[in-house]
């Protein structure tokens, strides 16, 4: 029986001794995301005692502030317009994007904001969080906002040589404030239309066209830049066949004329020369890699094992359909590189964080990649500026500025299209900027997506 006894105490004495390692491994390794769960109610138990900081746009536009008349209350001056940028914060349903992320500063915690807020307590001043300073330019925003409309979507606008986000619009959006969140939060959860998706950063499409940007650096890399290919309109890859758009033939073309009138059949067919190995100079572009970046974004990815992967596959791949999924950010990421002379930038979106002349976090200017030489920047730089002055791309052309573009039309699951354009912009003075435009199932052409880069860039840069 004291045998028995022993055993029993010994197997629970190791039961209890394996919950506790389990607990403070859990504990240390999973602190920083048990902190920022939503499911932690001591983030708002401290807010009552704390007043949230405030988020500004570049220019000191108020975006988000703290309500205390009104029991802490969160106010959100333009509604929905920032939503997929600053989030919501809610005591019912937690707290999304910069409002999560950079929930530390806001809420005056940590070593820095805790130190701030005893010496505040200590000179009979009120706690309060520290504020942040977006890149984000509210003028452009608002009327990125206006010419996207009511369509499905988004709009993004970045400096190419910093990574700075001017403008990142997402639709269909909601208005995060309360107590109108929690009135809609069951409608919002079962809308068809998906409104808590930040498109911008959340959403996988195949890029189509734009994607040739990619497979055309493959194609110079191979020096099949100028190998001839016979364009009849349409084409059998692998059993599979590639159209162009209307099955309008080009003749006997190079890359550059391919590239200015999107010719799938060009690219479909100089994807099955290269074969897998051309595949393989995406991978410079990050494709598969996660972004660092302020909010949280997907990973564009090809979802196909290279390896298994059939002459039809590739040619797939190559003009942008296929198991090709990328966010728009991504794609904003890539044309940076194109821009610059081969250097991508880091996109971010937070400036800095501070209270009065302290600032506790200040942003770093980051480069994760240079998939370009300078050479293969230049010569993809001019195929652009042809898209926009000759081909596909025309209705993005603006007096005045110099722009560069490609145009998508990329099929999916549905009969509508998804409709991109994607390019960059510089002025008389040297200004530039990037911009991707994707238009969820619109199913008209990419002419419409280009139309709108165009009225961005010329209000941005005109």
């Amino acid at each position: 029986m004291n045998k028995r006894i022993i055993l029993l105490m010994t197997f629970v004495g190791v039961l209890f001794m394996f919950m506790a390692v389990y607990l403070s491994l859990f504990g240390v390794l999973k602190a920083d995301e048990l902190e920022k769960s939503v499911y932690n109610q001591r983030l708002y138990d401290r807010e009552n005692e704390i007043e949230r900081g405030t988020i500004y746009d570049r220019n000191g536009v108020v975006l988000a502030h703290t309500d205390l008349s009104e029991g802490s209350e969160r106010i959100y001056p333009y509604k929905d317009l920032y939503t997929h940028i600053i989030g919501y914060n809610s005591k019912m349903y937690g707290k999304s994007k910069i409002e999560l992320s950079f929930n530390e500063y806001l809420a005056g915690e940590g070593a820095v904001g805790t130190a701030i807020n005893i010496a505040s307590e200590a000179l009979g001043e009120e706690k309060k969080g520290m504020d942040l300073t977006l890149t984000i330019d509210h003028k452009l925003q608002s009327y990125a906002s206006d010419v996207l409309g009511n369509k499905k979507g988004c709009v993004i606008v970045m400096d190419p040589e910093t990574g700075k986000i001017r403008a990142m619009v997402s639709k269909p959006t909601f208005n995060p404030a309360e107590p109108i969140l929690s009135e809609e939060w069951e409608n919002l959860t079962e809308r068809e239309d998906s409104p808590f998706l930040a498109r911008a950063t959340g959403g996988l499409y195949a890029p189509g066209s734009t994607w040739k940007i990619l497979t055309s650096v493959a194609v110079m890399r191979n020096g099949l830049e100028e190998e001839l290919i016979k364009d009849e309109g349409k084409i059998l890859v692998g059993g599979r066949e590639y159209t162009n758009s209307k099955e309008k033939p080009y003749g006997e073309i190079t890359l550059k004329e391919a590239f200015y009138n999107s010719s799938n059949v060009y690219f479909a067919k100089m994807g099955s020369v290269m074969g897998k190995e051309g595949l393989s100079d995406y991978g410079d572009f990050l494709l598969g890699r996660e972004i660092d970046f302020d909010i949280p974004t997907a990973t564009s990815v090809l979802s196909d094992k290279v390896s298994k992967m059939n002459e039809a596959d590739i040619a797939s791949t190559s003009i942008g359909q296929g198991k090709l999924q990328v966010t728009p950010l991504f794609m904003t990421m890539v044309a940076s590189g194109v821009a610059n002379g081969g250097k991508m930038v880091m996109p971010y979106l937070v400036e800095k964080a501070g209270r009065g002349s302290f600032v506790a976090y200040e942003a770093e200017e980051k480069s994760p990649a240079k998939p370009l030489t300078a050479s293969e920047a230049e010569k993809l730089k001019e195929m652009m500026a042809l898209c926009v002055s000759e081909g596909t791309g025309r209705n993005a052309r603006v007096s005045g500025l110099d722009v560069c573009g490609k145009t998508g039309t990329a099929q999916n699951e549905t009969e509508k299209s998804h409709d991109w354009f994607l390019g960059f912009a510089e002025n008389k003075e040297g200004e530039k900027a990037v911009i991707c435009v994707m238009l969820e199932y619109n199913g008209v052409g990419s002419s419409e997506a280009a139309l709108m880069a165009g009225r961005v860039f010329s209000y941005w840069l005109g």
